[in-house]
């Protein structure tokens, strides 16, 4: 029904990139998506911008946004609201995000009294790209679950993976060609009570050196138009190529 195919770019600088400076650029950009940056072993780190909050779990409570169907910004409010009208109306875009919600309640639905859910979704803005998005919260069941095992029972999400997950999952191997890594992976942090915050690592790269592996997905549908999605992926690659330029 849905499989979400990334790619990767790969980019080169004159020298060494500091992933402070990257962290910093995307947070003046995007100051209302969770940014992070988490360094490896290796030498390199992963860098990025996300809009896309998986789980915040605060005691009994979880609540999670997941975010389907993408439209660029407009030049003016009245072109943005013309925009988000259209995504609002797209019926492609609407039943590729349905799919992840109702995934998503089942997904929690074991680990909780109670799940809710809004019956039609809100339009969200970022610098340059607007989605469609839910917003979930889950009674969790006493004991409650905490925030990392919230996290294994959802990911990977269809907004990530697809729906049904297991043949999403092998036209993924299939297609991409490619090495997620960390990628689509769920960044965050978590205390001692089980209390915590994980967003979806997404509009990221992989930084070492002076190079930079950059990674960007679609959902594909039955009724995807091939060029509009490789357009959304340049969409969203222009957040870390600004941020790297910078």
């Amino acid at each position: 029904e849905k499989v979400v195919l990334a790619r990767e770019v790969v980019a080169r600088a004159d020298g060494v990139v500091g992933a402070g400076a990257v962290l910093r650029a995307l947070r003046t950009s995007y100051p209302s998506c969770f940014t992070y940056l988490v360094p490896g072993s290796d030498g390199t780190a992963l860098v990025g911008a996300t809009p896309e909050l998986l789980v915040r779990r605060s005691g009994l409570v979880a609540s999670s946004q997941p975010m389907a169907g993408s439209a660029r910004r407009g030049a003016d409010e009245g072109e943005d609201e013309a925009l988000s009208a259209a995504l609002l109306a797209s019926p492609k875009d609407r039943h590729e995000h349905a799919v992840v919600v109702a995934a998503m309640v089942e997904a929690l639905s074991p680990l909780a009294r109670r799940v809710e859910a809004s019956d039609t979704p809100e339009v969200v803005r970022f610098t340059n790209i607007q989605h469609l998005a839910t917003t979930l919260r889950a009674e969790l069941a006493d004991p409650p679950a905490n925030a990392l095992e919230v996290c294994a029972a959802l990911q990977p999400t269809p907004a990530v993976g697809g729906a049904p997950l297991a043949p999403a999952l092998a036209l993924i191997d299939e297609l991409e060609g490619l090495e997620r890594g960390w990628y689509a992976g769920a960044v965050g942090w978590m205390d001692a009570g089980g209390d915590g915050e994980f967003a979806v690592a997404l509009r990221c790269g992989l930084l070492w050196e002076d190079g930079a592996r950059l990674y960007a997905g679609v959902g594909v549908m039955a009724d995807s138009d091939a060029s509009a999605e490789l357009a959304e992926t340049e969409l969203k690659l222009r957040a870390l190529i600004g941020a790297l330029g910078g």
